[in-house]
């Protein structure tokens, strides 16, 4: 402690008439002298109220004392039972009326005047003189701070809520124009179902319009009053014009002290040093274990300037509320923390990622993060955090092959990830490459598959087999039949209405007819062959050939033509070459019936060509 603090602290004492060798210290280091009474004005006004009847006078009521419950410097707590309602009540009675009265009355007095469920209710002043209270059952909060938490009890919100009903009480008390000073954890019971209430108005005192006419005020404090373990700085310069709410604020913020830390605030070997620390109420340096929220809260509300505090219990609960909504947005933003680094932990890198569990995990971490920014819109760890789920979604989409996702997710990214987004675009590179492979393979194959279109290639190959066997055999039959004499000039009459009728259809139906490569150069084949023919027949009649002879080599033609598409197109198609091998033969052999070798044979071979194209693929293959 600086020279300079007790030394000013000392200076005001001596201005107030205080000297620090009169201070009376009770066992438990309270100040005894203050501690039962405010001022001497508050016993002079007690003693006048008694003296004239006004709203004093005891009920002369039988109570049948029973065991003790407790006793202070002043008196003593019995229970006893009230026999008209047949109830137990608390009854307090003094050692010495003469020296305790006036504290006795403004104990009643102040109870009857604060009727709050935080606050234990006064029935009655009896005659002794005697007060009867409201028999609480329970357990001080001293004791309970002073338990070890239960397996997985939730020590702090366990706290907090029991300081919320500190507060409620408190902001009542200075709504009707009482403060307390001298809120502490042993002025506080506890009960049996959770009941909380403010015990011990002993130092109560008046402040504001309204301010019972009957209590001191605040401001005619002439003594150092109250705890010096939770001591404001005004209450130890025993200064009572500085004296306000903001003073109880103090005493809430030294309990939530304690409450968090284990302690009181002011810490020392001597009460007179405690006083001293009141006095200069130097921030605490809390550690990392408690929240810098709730860090901030109790600086401001020990705050050693009183301006500086919360201005009233009201916003002193405010901000109790807001750190406990942060709290568990903070409880759920670790969740998320300890989530998102659980991700990583589903399927080792290098192995085969478990899809199910990383999307479950990354359903449970995007759940602790909307809670976390439903409490806290404004926690400082949430971006951070969003961002960590993105990196991680983005890798582990990478990883999936989820190439979409991982782009979208990097998208949201603000400052973009570079390593992320390279090895993105290099997958997507990849990708691209590995789609142009494949469509370059399925062009290949689509170029080279007979399926491609087969129905109706099969049925025109039938046919127009089926029509090239009719045509001979008609053609072999009326030129027997003198019905006809067939040469040069008539087969190249034949081929241009043959031309003239299939040329349009081959037009028409191009698009399937030369629907890829493989059936593409059947068709050519055919076609070239058919020219071929013709030739045949020109350069016959030019060479002056006999037109049976120039006939029977056409299936020359066809073994070619039918051996190209075998070679150039698939070998499935080899029955028709070797069919044009006997027709050859034959026609070399029976010229007279050259017709319908060649009709036959080469009907045959087209019609084989179709039946391949109409086999089912497996048959095929």
């Amino acid at each position: 402690m600086p020279a300079t603090a007790t030394e000013a602290l000392t200076a005001h004492w001596r201005a107030r008439g205080i000297s620090p060798s009169s201070l009376s210290f009770a066992p438990d280091g309270t100040l005894s002298a203050s501690d039962r009474h405010l001022t001497a004005d508050a016993a002079t006004l007690a003693s006048a109220e008694m003296a004239a009847g006004d709203g004093a006078e005891l009920v002369d009521e039988p109570l049948e004392l029973g065991e003790e419950l407790g006793r202070g410097g002043m008196g003593v707590v019995h229970l006893a039972r009230q026999g008209a309602l047949r109830r137990e009540v608390a009854v307090k009675q003094l050692f010495d009326e003469e020296r305790g009265l006036a504290n006795l009355l403004k104990e009643a007095w102040v109870g009857g005047h604060l009727e709050h469920p935080n606050v234990v209710p006064v029935h009655t002043l009896a005659v002794g003189p005697r007060v009867v209270m409201k028999r609480v059952d329970g357990t001080s909060w001293r004791a309970l701070l002073r338990e070890a938490p239960a397996p997985g009890e939730d020590r702090l919100g366990r706290h907090l809520g029991v300081l919320s009903s500190v507060c409620d009480a408190i902001a009542f008390a200075h709504a009707r124009g009482v403060l307390h000073l001298d809120l502490k954890p042993d002025n506080v019971m506890v009960g049996a179902f959770g009941e909380v209430y403010v015990l011990d108005w002993g130092l109560a005192a008046g402040h504001g319009p309204a301010c019972p006419p009957w209590l001191p005020r605040a401001s005619s404090l002439r003594a150092i009053a109250g705890t010096p373990d939770y001591m404001a700085p005004e209450l130890a310069m025993g200064e009572g014009a500085r004296i306000g709410p903001w003073t109880d604020v103090y005493l809430l913020g030294a309990t939530l002290h304690e409450v968090v830390t284990g302690r009181p605030p002011h810490q020392a070997e001597l009460p007179i040093q405690k006083l001293y620390q009141a006095y200069v109420s130097a921030p605490h340096p809390y550690g990392p274990d408690v929240p810098a929220e709730l860090a901030a809260l109790l600086h401001r509300a020990m705050h050693v300037e009183p301006s500086a505090r919360f201005a009233d219990v009201a916003a002193l609960q405010d901000a109790l509320r807001s750190f406990t909504a942060h709290r568990e947005a903070a409880a759920f933003a670790e969740e998320a923390r300890a989530a998102i680094d659980a991700l990583d932990d589903v399927t080792p890198e290098g192995e085969a990622l478990d899809e199910a569990a990383f999307f479950a995990r990354l359903g449970a971490c995007r759940f602790a993060l909307r809670e976390a920014e439903a409490g806290w819109p404004e926690h400082p760890d949430l971006p951070a955090l969003e961002r960590r789920l993105a990196e991680r979604l983005a890798g582990h989409a990478m990883r999936l092959g989820r190439l979409e996702l991982a782009e979208a997710t990097l998208a949201s990214l603000d400052p973009p990830h570079a390593a992320l987004r390279a090895r993105l675009d290099a997958l997507l590179e990849e990708g691209r490459a590995a789609r142009a492979h494949v469509a370059a393979l399925e062009a290949m194959a689509h170029a080279e598959d007979l399926d491609a279109g087969h129905r109706f290639r099969s049925r025109l190959a039938i046919v127009l087999g089926a029509l090239f066997v009719v045509i001979n055999l008609v053609m072999g039959w009326a030129e027997r039949a003198q019905v006809v004499s067939l040469g040069y000039p008539e087969m190249l009459a034949t081929g241009l209405v043959s031309l003239a009728l299939l040329g349009p259809f081959g037009v028409w139906q191009r698009r399937l007819v030369f629907l890829n490569r493989a059936n593409a150069a059947i068709w050519w084949v055919c076609i070239g062959t058919f020219f071929a023919v013709q030739g045949l027949w020109v350069l016959g009649a030019h060479a002056e050939i006999p037109f049976r002879d120039a006939l029977a080599l056409t299936p020359l033609f066809y073994l070619l033509a039918f051996g190209a598409v075998t070679m150039l197109v698939s070998t499935r198609f080899f029955v028709s070459p070797l069919l044009q091998v006997p027709t050859a033969i034959a026609a070399a052999l029976a010229p007279e019936h050259v017709y319908e070798i060649v009709g036959v044979g080469g009907g045959l071979g087209a019609a084989a060509i179709g039946l391949v194209y109409l086999a089912p693929r497996a048959v095929r293959a």
